[in-house]
């Protein structure tokens, strides 16, 4: 009696989540000193905290910072003799051109010293750092996508999982009473049974797929203390707005095989064609993933809207199962599986949301070369 009475209790419980959060996404709440992962802050958290984009930022900097020590050495001391220099000829000391030549040739060195830092810092040098930090970005978006998306389907799982542990508890009670048969209420066992394990199993894998989070972003170590945050709604207007001839425009031009294609020397003849038959390759390569991608995202859009038709009507039907539920109309089973149905719907939606994002987020991806 207590456990029915607890799982009413969960029932009531999650009838006013439900209610509340038909309009509002799911949050969740954290003490103070909790940190919370949010969806638009992954870029920077994965440039600072995971290990292999942090060490090639450093590196670079580190470079750079060795190049610019050496260069501020090569400036004072090319400054040092320049005014050596001066002042021989202004005393008429011999030696002042021996000092001019040195000046010329660090001047020259600081010169080269610079050329070399500024193909450090320039587009194409950066852009293995930025493709690889883009790259990891969209794991991470997609890993904090795919947690989000089974917490919502956890908690669906959890309410079939007790609307089927009710259904035992009253085969059991009718079992007793010789109103159903042994096998009947086996069966409602083997139900309750799967719908336990298979609530278990999401959740499990859901806290996997934080931990893969929190390990990518060097996090590994503050599990208890680390919350994810929510997950954006999809822009419709720029989805809707797409204009595909002008963004594969760009795919092309940004796309790094097509590019290294492009650029590749070619002093001969030969060469050259060879060179433009690679170009003309990775081009049609370049084309064939972009319009994939678009297709993906186009179906995605299509889901988007297929998920959101069925959750209003879900909507509709909730509060018809609320209305007979306070004139005591239902039974809780009924009750109970009315709620499993509405986080069902509720999270179908938010999981082709995630998808559309997904799909827009690698689409743009592409039309700027970083994926």
């Amino acid at each position: 009696m207590k456990e029915m009475k607890r799982g009413w209790k969960r029932a009531a419980f999650l009838g006013l989540f439900l209610t509340l959060a038909w309009n509002h996404p799911v949050r969740e709440v954290w003490a103070e000193e909790t940190q919370a992962i949010e969806y638009q802050d992954l870029e920077g958290l994965v440039r600072q905290g995971n290990s292999e984009i942090s060490q090639m930022i450093r590196s670079q900097e580190d470079s750079l910072a060795d190049y610019q020590e050496m260069w501020d050495i090569l400036k004072w001391e090319q400054l040092t003799m320049e005014q050596e220099a001066r002042e021989r000829k202004d005393e008429k000391i011999p030696g002042a051109e021996l000092y001019e030549s040195n000046a010329q040739s660090l001047k020259l060195s600081a010169r080269a010293v610079t050329r070399i830092m500024e193909g450090m810092t320039d587009k194409r040098a950066l852009r293995s750092t930025e493709k690889a930090a883009a790259a990891k970005t969209l794991a991470a978006k997609s890993l904090m996508s795919s947690y989000y998306q089974l917490q919502l389907q956890a908690e669906a799982s959890q309410m079939r999982a007790q609307a089927a542990e009710a259904a035992f508890e009253g085969a059991s009670r009718q079992l007793s009473l010789g109103m159903v048969s042994q096998g009947e209420a086996d069966q409602a066992e083997d139900e309750m049974r799967q719908a336990q394990n298979q609530a278990a199993k999401v959740r499990d894998q859901a806290e996997q797929l934080k931990r893969d989070l929190l390990n990518m972003l060097g996090l590994a170590d503050r599990e208890q203390a680390v919350v994810i945050g929510e997950i954006p709604n999809p822009d419709l207007q720029a989805i809707d707005a797409i204009n595909f001839q002008e963004d594969l425009k760009h795919a092309i031009g940004n796309d790094p095989e097509v590019l290294n294609a492009r650029h590749e020397r070619a002093p001969g003849t030969s060469q050259k064609k060879q060179r433009a038959r690679q170009a003309a390759e990775a081009e049609g390569n370049a084309q064939a993933d972009f319009a994939a991608a678009y297709e993906t995202l186009m179906t995605a859009r299509t889901g988007y809207d297929g998920a959101k038709a069925v959750y209003e009507g879900s909507r509709m039907a909730w509060e018809s199962i609320k209305r007979q539920q306070q004139l005591g109309l239902l039974s809780r089973i009924q009750w109970l599986e009315g709620q499993a149905a509405a986080l069902e719907a509720r999270a179908a939606w938010g999981q082709a949301s995630m998808k559309l994002l997904q799909a827009y987020e690698n689409y743009q991806g592409l039309v700027k070369g970083l994926t």
